[in-house]
Order: structure tokens, then sequence, then C-alpha cells
């Protein structure tokens, strides 16, 4: 259902008919859901998974589906790569802007790459020995939901050594 849904969504964006609903929303929330969701997952790879906050709620104006999805794909993707070691969540904030990152210990990403990794139904992995599974949609849906909301996606990786992956949201 999940490789579905997200098919059907990238199709209703690229065709432009997805409609989003953009209202305040506290990101630390969204991520501590996420952090729930995947937390299982983690422990079953003998993974820790941290999530840290400032005290105050970070207040951000977008969809919820869409910044919910993209935190899940990102961090999904995290601890699917993370064959030991962490998978490191911070939100906080910075003069006019709010922002989350994603770091992993993983086996990251090759510079030849990370040119076509937002491309749909890529993975640097293929063929029927590839060592992950998957469609190769998360990271091209993540780019588009964020881009939808008008949110920065940056990141740093280096293969064997992990990657960083950071949303930044204009603050309110």
């Amino acid at each position: 259902m999940h490789t579905v849904d997200s098919i059907l969504n990238l199709s209703l964006m690229k065709a432009g008919t997805i409609s989003i609903q953009k209202q305040e929303l506290d990101l630390g929330s969204i991520s501590t859901q996420v952090v729930e969701q995947l937390k299982l997952s983690a422990q079953d790879k003998h993974l820790d998974l941290n999530f840290t906050s400032p005290k105050r709620p970070q207040i951000i104006f977008a969809d919820e589906y869409c910044i919910h999805q993209s935190i899940l794909n990102l961090t999904d993707n995290a601890i699917k790569y993370t064959r030991e070691g962490s998978i490191e969540i911070k939100l906080g904030h910075r003069d006019d802007q709010v922002f989350l990152s994603i770091t992993d210990t993983g086996i990251g990403i090759s510079e030849e790459y990370q040119k076509q990794m937002f491309q749909p139904y890529t993975q640097e992995s293929s063929g029927f020995t590839k060592n992950y599974q998957g469609i190769g949609l998360g990271l091209a849906l993540t780019k588009e939901y964020l881009g939808l909301n008008d949110v920065e996606l940056e990141f740093e990786s280096k293969q064997d050594v992990g990657s960083t992956f950071t949303l930044r949201f204009s603050k309110i």
C-alpha cells in the first residue's frame, strides 16, 4: 500500500493536481511522532535513534502531511542505510529560520549518485543483487513535498561515513 500511495502521490505532483493545506504546525511534535513511529525499526537493528529539540515549540507554516512524510522518508532512509551506530535528529532555530537535521552513521552516498539521487525510481544499488529494498521514490517524493512548502533541503554525505539532511523552514 505504501508503494502504491507513493506512486500515486508522485503522479499527482507531476500533474500539478495535488492540493496542500498549509497551517501552523509544531515541528517538534511532528518529529516526535516520526521518532515514535520508527523507533522499533531502529531498535531491531540495534541503532540509537535520538531526537533533541528546544523546549519552546518551533512553529512553521506548512502542510502537515507533506512535512510528516518528508521527515518519515528521510529518517526511514537513515535507518535503512545504517548498519551500526546512530541516527541523530536535531531541531533548532537560527536567526529567522527553523531547521531540522537528520544525521546518520550509515553507508553514505557516493558523489556520482548524488547528482541523480532525487530522480524517481533510482537507487545507488540496483538490479537483482541490490543491497537494499525499495523502488527509489522516497527522496524524489521528499524533494517534491518540501518544494510545495517552500522548504530548503540541503545534504552532506560521504560514502562509508554517513549523511546529514537538513530541512530549513522560514520562521512565522
